[in-house]
C-alpha cells in the first residue's frame, strides 16, 4: 500500500508553529504547496495553509510510521492561492506586526467563493482612448518622469516619494509611468486611500488604458472580488485600481505599485494583522524589482523624513498645470467675529463671498470635519454630558434620526427631557457638524442647489458615484463634507473653499494632531482654483497663530515639516523613535486594570532580562477608555528600531486571563 503524504500547514489562528497533517490517497495528486485546506483541530474545522511536504518528523519523538496522523478533510481551492512571495510577505508581516503567520497569510488569500460564474468587475467604458495614445507630458512632469523611467527600464527597484502640490499634474506622471510598464509586458497596482476616490480615478484610467483596468475595494461583492483576484492572477487585467487591501493582489509580474495620497491615514489596517500598506507596498516592490511612486500634496511626516535621508528619492512638482496661480487663502480669527457679535456659524467674509461666487454660476465646497447636527449634549446645572453607555464618548444629535448616535458602536436614544444625574430642565446642545452647517446654508441660499457628502448621506453602494457626478456636471452649487470631499476631487468650477472651522483635530489626544490639520486645510484648499477662475480659500479658526493653520494658510508644506520634525525629534516620537501601543480590553474594568499591570511588570522583567532599551508610558486609561461595552487601558512603548524585532517576539507569546485581549499596534497612526 502506498504511503500517504505528510503536508506541514499553517492554520488561519493566532497559533505560532506549524502542523502535520496526511493526505488522504484519493486527493494526493490535486494537493498543492500554497493551497487553502480544511483540517480538523479539537472539535473544529479550521482552513489552513500547506506551506510544503515533509518526509521527516522535526518534533522530538514523533515518527510518521508509528504515531497517527489526521487527515486533511478538504481541498479549498482548484489552484494554489499562495506563492513564494506571499508566504515570505505572510512571515514579514507576522514578525512586524505583532500577529500569526497564519493570521498574516488569511489577510493576504482570496475570500472564498464556488466557482461557478466569472464575473470581472471592471468599466466597459465607451470611446475609451487606447493607451498607445500619444500624450505629452508638459516640461516639469517629464523631468521627474526621468529617474522613474530610467528605473522602469533597468528592471530596479526604488521608491519614489512625489510631493506634488495640489493640480500640479501627479495624475499625469502616474499614467505615464503605468504606460511604460504595460509596454514591457508588465502589470500595474494603483492604490487610493478609500473608494470615495475610485469613481473620478477610474475614468482618467479607463480613458487610457480601457478594458485592461480592474477595480478592487470593500464595496464589491465577495463574488466580484474573487473574479477580479482571479482575472489578475492570470493576467487578464493589467492594471488595478484599488484600496488597502489591493496591495495583496497577485500579478504574476508587477512592475510598478503607485500609492496615491499616501500620507492618508486609511492606509494602516485597524484589525489584526494591523500592517501598514506603505510598507506591504515595499517589501513587494523589493521582492518583484517593480517600482515603488509615493505620492502625496502633503506627505506623511515619516515618507519624507525618510526621503530627506536618502531612503526614497524626492521628486517634486513646484507648480499647477496650464500656469494656473495657488489659490488666495485667508485665515478668519472667529474670537473677533464673536467680539464683533457675529455668533453664526459662517462669517461675515465666508457668507460674502459664497453669494458672490455662486452669483456668477461658480461651485462652493464647505469643509467641516464632523457630522451630525448638535455635537454635545450636557447640562448647565451639573456639567454631566451624555455619553454612549457603551462607549466613553459622547453621543452626538442627529437632525434626520431625532436622537442622539453613537459614532463608534451606533447605539441610538432619544434626548433626555431632563438631565440623567441632577434631574434638572437644563439640558442644553451645543457644537455643531455638517447637518446643522446644511441646515444654515439652505436658509441663507434657499433657492440654491445644496449636497452633504458624509458617512450619513453615502452609506450606500455607489452613493459617491451619483454625488460625485451631479457635482461634476454642475448640478449642484454647494457641496457641504467632511474630509471626504478632502481626498483629490477634480472639480474646475469651484473657486471658493471655506473651511467652517479648522479646531476640530488640532486638540485630539493624539501626537500627530498638528500635521492631521495641517494636512486636511492643505488638501482642501487644494479644491479651490482647478480651472480658469482663480481660487479662493477661507479658514475659520479661534486658533490663527498655531503653526499649522498659519503653515496651511501659506501652503508652505516645508516650513510646517520643520516646525514639526522638531517638535517629534524632542518627544521621541516618530519618525525618531518606533511606537507601539499595548491596549488591554474587557467587560471587568478591575480585571483589565489588573491584567495591564501584569502586563506592565513583564515589560520590566523584559528590560531587565533580555537586556532590551525602551521607554514606557503608561498603563493609563485610553483617551477612549470604554468602546463597545468593553474597557480599555494602554501602555505606550517607544523604542529604536534596532530592539522592536525582540520587543515584539516577546509580546507575541505574551497571554492574557480569559475575556480579556491585548491589542498589539506596531507604528500606530494614532493612540486613541
Amino acid at each position: 500500500m502506498e504511503e500517504k503524504k505528510i503536508i506541514n500547514i499553517i492554520l488561519s489562528a493566532p497559533l505560532e508553529k506549524t502542523f502535520y497533517y496526511a493526505v488522504p490517497q484519493d486527493i494526493s495528486e490535486r494537493v498543492e504547496v500554497g493551497m487553502r485546506v480544511v483540517v480538523p483541530f479539537g472539535k473544529r474545522e479550521v482552513e489552513g495553509y500547506v506551506l510544503n511536504f515533509v518526509e521527516q518528523s522535526e518534533v522530538k519523538g514523533f515518527d510518521f510510521k508509528k504515531d497517527r496522523l489526521k487527515n486533511i478533510l478538504r481541498i479549498v481551492d482548484k489552484q494554489a492561492v499562495l506563492s513564494d512571495e506571499f508566504f515570505a510577505l505572510g512571515r514579514w508581516i507576522a514578525d512586524y506586526y505583532a500577529c500569526s503567520w497564519g493570521e498574516a497569510l488569511s489577510a493576504i488569500v482570496p475570500p472564498r467563493c464556488s466557482e461557478k460564474k466569472r464575473r470581472v468587475h471592471r468599466k466597459e467604458e465607451k470611446n475609451v482612448v487606447s493607451r498607445k495614445s500619444f500624450f505629452i507630458p508638459m516640461p516639469q512632469q517629464e523631468n521627474i518622469l526621468k529617474p522613474i523611467r530610467k528605473c522602469i527600464d533597468k528592471g530596479h527597484y526604488k521608491t519614489f516619494l512625489l510631493h506634488g502640490i495640489s493640480d500640479s499634474g501627479k495624475t499625469e506622471v502616474y499614467l505615464q509611468a503605468i504606460a511604460q510598464v504595460l509596454q514591457r509586458g508588465k502589470q500595474a497596482l494603483f492604490l487610493v486611500p478609500e473608494i470615495a476616490l475610485t469613481p473620478q480615478v477610474i475614468q482618467q484610467f479607463c480613458e487610457r488604458f480601457g478594458e485592461e483596468v480592474g477595480i478592487w475595494h470593500s464595496h464589491l461583492s465577495l463574488r466580484e472580488r474573487y473574479d477580479t483576484w482571479k482575472a489578475v492572477c492570470r493576467g487578464d487585467i493589467k492594471v488595478l485600481i484599488g484600496t488597502r487591501s489591493a496591495v495583496f493582489a497577485p500579478f504574476p509580474d508587477l512592475g510598478i505599485i503607485i500609492i496615491d495620497e499616501e500620507h492618508e491615514t486609511s492606509f494602516k489596517q485597524e484589525q489584526k494583522p494591523m500592517y501598514h500598506t506603505r510598507e506591504v507596498a515595499i517589501f513587494r516592490a523589493r521582492w518583484k524589482k517593480a517600482v515603488l511612486i509615493l505620492g502625496s500634496a502633503t506627505p506623511s511626516l515619516e515618507s519624507y523624513y525618510r526621503a530627506k535621508q536618502g531612503e526614497f528619492h524626492l521628486i517634486y512638482l513646484e507648480h499647477r498645470i496650464e500656469e494656473r496661480k495657488k489659490p488666495l487663502v485667508r485665515i478668519v480669527d472667529m474670537a473677533k467675529e464673536l467680539r464683533r457679535n457675529n455668533r453664526k456659524i459662517l462669517s461675515g467674509e465666508l457668507q460674502a463671498d459664497i453669494s458672490e461666487q455662486i452669483k456668477e454660476s461658480r461651485q462652493v465646497i464647505l469643509f467641516m470635519n464632523r457630522r451630525g447636527y448638535f455635537t454635545t449634549n450636557f447640562c448647565r446645572s451639573c456639567g454631566y454630558v451624555l455619553r454612549c453607555p457603551r462607549c466613553s464618548v459622547a453621543m452626538v444629535y442627529h437632525l434626520k434620526q431625532d436622537g442622539m448616535i453613537c459614532h463608534y458602536c451606533n447605539h441610538k436614544e432619544k434626548e433626555p427631557s431632563l438631565c440623567p444625574e441632577c434631574e434638572s430642565k437644563y439640558m442644553r446642545k451645543f457644537g455643531y457638524g455638517t447637518e446643522k452647517i446644511e441646515e444654515v446654508v439652505k436658509k441663507m441660499f434657499p433657492s440654491k442647489k445644496i449636497l452633504r457628502l458624509d458617512l450619513d448621506t453615502a452609506y450606500k453602494k455607489n452613493t459617491y458615484q451619483k454625488m460625485f457626478s451631479l457635482f461634476k456636471k454642475g448640478k449642484i452649487d454647494i457641496l457641504i463634507g467632511t474630509q471626504m470631499i478632502v481626498k483629490g476631487f477634480d472639480f474646475p468650477q469651484v473657486t471658493l473653499v471655506g473651511v467652517v472651522l479648522a479646531d476640530t483635530t488640532l486638540y485630539l489626544p493624539s501626537f500627530r494632531s498638528a500635521e492631521t490639520t495641517f494636512s486636511l486645510l492643505t488638501q482642501v484648499a487644494g479644491r479651490a482654483g482647478r480651472g480658469n477662475v482663480p481660487g479662493k480659500v477661507i479658514i475659520q479658526t479661534y486658533n490663527p497663530q498655531h503653526y499649522s493653520i498659519k503653515a496651511a494658510g501659506k501652503l508652505d508644506y516645508v516650513s510646517f515639516y520643520e516646525q514639526e520634525v522638531k517638535f517629534r525629534e524632542d518627544l521621541d516620537y516618530p519618525p525618531f523613535k518606533h511606537l507601539i501601543n499595548l491596549v488591554v480590553r474587557g467587560k471587568n474594568v478591575d480585571r483589565v486594570e489588573k491584567e495591564i499591570e501584569n502586563l506592565k511588570s513583564s515589560l520590566k522583567m523584559w528590560i531587565k532580562r533580555a537586556g532590551l532599551n525602551f521607554t514606557m508610558l503608561g498603563p493609563t486609561p485610553a483617551p477612549r477608555a470604554k468602546l463597545s461595552g468593553k474597557f480599555r487601558w494602554q501602555i505606550l512603548i517607544k523604542i529604536d528600531k534596532e530592539e522592536m524585532a525582540k520587543l515584539v517576539s516577546l509580546l507575541r507569546l505574551y497571554k492574557c486571563g480569559g475575556g480579556l485581549y491585548l491589542s498589539i499596534d506596531v507604528d500606530p497612526m494614532n493612540v486613541l
